[in-house]
């Protein structure tokens, strides 16, 4: 809704709040938010690639009997963006802060049913986001200058 930040606000809070906590410097941080925003941008420009490729219809365009909880974006469901950008940036956030994994994880996850149950999203759109910002994800911290 308006007035609240999405993932790109979520996953970069987060992030400075690990690289915090962690002590890291001010090169190690910006690392961090380098990686981790590239990352999301990236997931993003690939899941709009893909949306425009195969124009799924979102639950309620199929269904009108399903009422989601708040607005329906414009643009086709698969994949989901939300879920392109948590993934990539959960990824990558995992590889800096590994003892956070579990933690990581089941953000990544609540942020992926909350788009199901809001009646948004398939869960076909999440499986495939997922894969889609994770191997963005690992192509970034692969090909990182460190």
């Amino acid at each position: 809704p308006p007035g609240t930040y999405g993932p790109l606000g979520f996953w970069n809070e987060l992030a400075g709040t690990y690289a915090a906590e962690a002590g890291m410097d001010e090169a190690a941080t910006a690392q961090v938010f380098a990686l981790v925003s590239a990352a999301m941008f990236d997931a993003l420009i690939a899941c709009f690639e893909a949306k425009y490729y195969f124009w799924t219809l979102r639950p309620n365009q199929a269904n009108p009997a399903i009422t989601p909880l708040f607005g329906v974006p414009n643009y086709p469901a698969y994949p989901s963006g939300h879920q392109s950008m948590s993934s990539a940036a959960a990824r990558v956030l995992t590889h800096f802060f590994p003892e956070r994994a579990a933690a990581i994880e089941a953000l990544r996850a609540e942020a992926s049913e909350s788009r199901i149950i809001a009646g948004l999203h398939y869960r076909f759109d999440m499986t495939a986001a997922r894969v889609l910002g994770e191997d963005v994800a690992d192509w970034i911290i692969e090909n990182a200058a460190n």
